[in-house]
């Protein structure tokens, strides 16, 4: 926004007189239909609360005509002034500046201002003597206006320069548009006496009307109420077709799984899949179960017979590992292909069984094998314990001695980090050293330390213990279920459950028990939810919305909605853990 001129000034001695004197400078010779004869600049008046000060202040410098300066000792000293001078002599014409003295001496001599009202910063600019106007007669006035003829006349000095008017003519102006305010307030005044007339007449008019107002509102309202009603049947009713042609959209791809489900086993799970995430319906489910059951063969691999057999898949779906008596072999996935074999050996050569299942790292890179017992009557060898397998290589990386292992499950149940802990079930040799005991024991193996710590002995039939997703939680059966602290070894909470346990990926909940099952809350032991029936095993699914159960006798896989409980499927001919 651009001003005509710019007002400067010190606060301590002209905090009364410069906004009079803008005030004047923006109402002489005002036209009536104009809102100001002139746009001045003052910084109280002109600047809102802003940190950055300086910028706003050489911003409307740089658009100002005129640089007016109110001289005083006090201006004089002021570094606010005397940087605003220096910034109008900078990059403005100093011609262009009016001397406005208010206090104090100003005068001309040898080529200079001189009086101890000039600042530093006016010294030495000005080439030629300026006309300069005399304010010092208003310091002491209390109230000041143009009705003031001395005032008038030196605001009429100011605004003839910056207007570029000579004063005479300026001041006849002001004469003019006075006459012309006063003619425009009698105008306005006999207007204001008939519109009077004019509104007491509209005032009986109105009250006349007004219950006719009220009666159209009050029937405007009445239909709006009506179209909103309208309005919520009309989209009750597009939800309800919605759903309708959704739910055709799921039976068609429900029907269309149940098509193919001979010919292509793999469309027909995508088809239903797709169907169950439409809208879930029992068509749908039926076809999931359908289509899984006629694809569940992905691929036979072989077994020798000799020993202990068991699998498992590398995290990205590409790689199996089978674990064969001695041997652990690395199959392609897509086809079947064998990639690579291991003879698991101990340090004298002596054979080992691989016993517990085997499980890849997080990133397929390593694969861990419990192994020990050369045979059923064979004493446990000296080699017997985990190893640690690279896949690339199928060379051991790494092996840890346990007498007798008889499972190892990392934190989460899934794929292992080798960062974090593992759960190990073992039991000791006898006295003898002929076989392993029946007693066994639970240990956290701390991958920090390479050590088992917390070992706790139990009972074989007290189900396997379990780790929570973070590693920090370990769920242990045995007269009972007891969630500890993996890291302290503090017991946290305890139970009068028996039976299977698993602790939620969040690490707040615990399923344990057979029959039912028990949803509990670990921090204070509250039964959340009851899953009726006799199980086996029973895990979370990943995101921790569902549980997953087995009943051994039955042979079968149950899925439950977590938070509800509802049954959402059940899997026939299965026995073991579903893969999610």
């Amino acid at each position: 926004m651009s001003y005509d001129g710019f007002i400067s000034y010190s606060h301590a001695a002209d905090d009364l007189l410069a906004p009079r004197l803008q005030s004047g400078l923006q109402r002489f010779a005002k036209p009536w239909w104009k809102r100001r004869a002139l746009r001045v600049f003052r910084d109280e008046s002109s600047l809102s609360a802003n940190p950055h000060l300086w910028e706003s202040i050489t911003a409307a410098l740089d658009t100002s005509g005129w640089f007016v300066l109110l001289l005083s000792p006090e201006a004089a000293a002021s570094e606010w002034v005397n940087q605003e001078i220096a910034y109008w002599v900078e990059h403005k014409d100093p011609s262009q500046i009016l001397p406005v003295v208010t206090a104090g001496e100003f005068g001309w001599a040898d080529g200079d201002v001189s009086g101890d009202a000039v600042p530093d910063a006016l010294r030495g600019v000005l080439s030629s003597e300026p006309r300069w106007v005399d304010l010092r007669f208003a310091k002491g006035e209390e109230s000041l206006s143009l009705q003031d003829p001395r005032f008038a006349d030196a605001v009429a000095d100011v605004a003839s320069a910056m207007r570029g008017v000579p004063k005479d003519e300026l001041a006849g102006e002001e004469v003019r548009q006075h006459r012309r305010t006063v003619r425009t307030a009698w105008a306005a005044g006999a207007l204001l006496l008939v519109l009077a007339v004019t509104s007491a007449w509209a005032g009986l008019l109105s009250a006349r009307n007004a219950e006719e107002a009220e009666r159209q509102a009050t029937l405007a309202e009445e239909n709006a109420e009506e179209a909103d009603r309208q309005a919520m049947i009309a989209e009750e009713q597009a939800g309800v077709a919605e759903e309708k042609a959704l739910q055709a959209v799921a039976e068609s791809l429900a029907a269309n799984s149940l098509a193919v489900k001979a010919s292509d086993p793999e469309l027909s799970v995508l088809l239903a899949l797709a169907s169950v995430r439409t809208r879930t319906s029992p068509t749908g489910m039926n076809a999931l179960h359908a289509s899984l059951q006629s694809h569940r063969t992905l691929m036979t691999l072989p077994i020798s017979g000799e020993g202990p057999a068991s699998a498992g898949i590398s995290p990205d779906g590409a790689v199996v590992a089978v674990v064969d008596g001695r041997d652990v072999r690395f199959y392609d996935r897509a086809t079947s292909r064998e990639l690579d074999s291991l003879t698991v050996t101990t340090l004298d050569s002596a054979e080992l069984f691989a016993f517990a299942a085997p499980l890849f790292s997080v990133d397929g890179t390593q694969l861990l094998v419990g192994a020990w017992t050369a045979g059923p009557d064979e004493a446990p060898s000296p080699a017997a314990g985990l190893y640690w397998i690279d896949v690339d290589s199928a060379e051991v990386t790494h092996f840890f001695p346990v007498p007798c292992v008889w499972g190892v499950q990392p934190a989460g149940g899934r794929e292992f980090d080798p960062a974090k802990p593992l759960v190990v079930q073992y039991s000791d040799i006898t006295e003898d050293g002929t076989e392993c005991g029946q007693k066994r024991k639970v240990g956290v193996l701390d991958p920090e330390s390479d050590e088992l710590r917390f070992v706790i002995e139990r009972g074989a039939e007290d189900g396997f213990p379990t780790m929570s997703e973070d590693g920090s939680l370990l769920a242990v059966g045995g007269g009972g279920l007891t969630i500890i602290n993996a890291r302290s070894g503090e017991v946290l909470q305890e139970f009068e459950l028996f039976g299977v346990s698993t602790i939620s990926p969040d690490g707040k909940e615990v399923l344990a028990g057979y029959q039912p099952l028990e949803l509990r809350s670990i921090e204070t032991g509250e039964l959340l939810r009851s899953f009726p029936g006799l199980y086996s095993q029973a895990w979370f699914s990943p995101d921790g919305s569902r549980v997953y159960v087995t009943d051994r006798p039955t042979g079968t896989v149950k899925i439950f909605d977590k938070a509800t409980g509802a049954l959402l499927t059940e899997l026939r001919g299965h026995q073991t853990r579903p893969s999610d």
